[in-house]
């Protein structure tokens, strides 16, 4: 896996990954931002059930099906009746559940290497951010097509299998959509194993063309966090345009305060 620390925003600017990246759906790069560089890519799930459990697939996938479960039920409270007609799958129940903070198997990934930046940069300063970074040609994703038809919602019963294998990878690019995934250029990956190791199997991956990225990591140094969240500030990537709603809005007004304290640097 690569690695490479990088220090001020022209470090990043001027970095060999963004010569590689062309618009999507063209792109063949992905990237996650972390704002603590020592996080794996654990998604939220197995960080919510713990150590423990996550040992045990048979009941993680209990604790699994509960929760979708449990949102599926109350859902009709709070969202749209498109949204829930839309539902068939579990599939495409997790990309709900995603959007709105409950646990899933899904990791966010993004087209965009100035999202993944912003991501890495927006909490944590006193920990050194990073962004992940993964070459799409190197495995075949493959989501079946069984996904996409609503009369075969039960097609994603594969997911129940607690002996999958944890490299069957999948990248769901399209589908569902909500306007929090259109504005960050998000794109989801996941496993058929529950309790796969992201970080590990994506490790393992090579691509076609040992010249292009495989799988990597750029560090972000603490001290640079908040020269980065303005540099992305002026190229309208913040909180109120990733995050539309109240919420974008209450974290844009945080990251201007920060903004507001940053000290004047000719050099910036």
């Amino acid at each position: 896996m690569y690695e490479s620390s990088l220090g001020s925003w022209s470090d990043f600017t001027s970095h060999r990954l963004l010569d590689l990246i062309d618009p999507p759906p063209e792109s063949d790069l992905l990237f996650r931002g972390q704002s603590n560089e020592k996080w794996g890519l654990v998604p939220s799930l197995l960080r919510a059930i713990g150590a423990a459990t996550s040992k045990e697939p048979e009941r993680a996938l209990a604790l699994e099906e509960l929760a979708r479960e449990e949102f599926a039920a109350q859902a009709h409270l709070f969202l749209p009746s498109a949204v829930l007609t839309s539902n068939t799958s579990r599939v495409r129940w997790w990309t709900v559940m995603q959007h709105y903070g409950a646990p899933t198997r899904m990791l966010d990934w993004t087209f965009s290497p100035y999202v993944a930046a912003y991501m890495a940069c927006k909490s944590n300063f006193d920990n050194n951010g990073a962004i992940w970074a993964l070459n799409v040609q190197c495995k075949d994703f493959h989501m079946p097509d069984e996904f996409n038809e609503e009369d075969k919602s039960n097609a994603d019963n594969i997911f129940l299998d607690p002996e999958a294998d944890p490299s069957s990878l999948r990248l769901l690019v399209h589908g569902l959509r909500n306007e929090r995934m259109i504005a960050q250029q998000g794109v989801f990956i996941f496993s058929d194993q529950i309790l796969s190791d992201h970080r590990h199997e994506l490790s393992r991956l090579q691509a076609p063309n040992r010249r292009r990225w495989t799988f990597g990591k750029l560090i972000i140094p603490a001290e640079h966090k908040l020269e980065y969240l303005k540099r992305l500030s002026t190229m309208n990537v913040n909180a109120r345009s990733l995050f539309p709603g109240a919420d974008g809005l209450g974290q844009s007004i945080r990251e201007g305060v920060m903004m507001s304290a940053i000290r004047r640097d000719p050099n910036s």
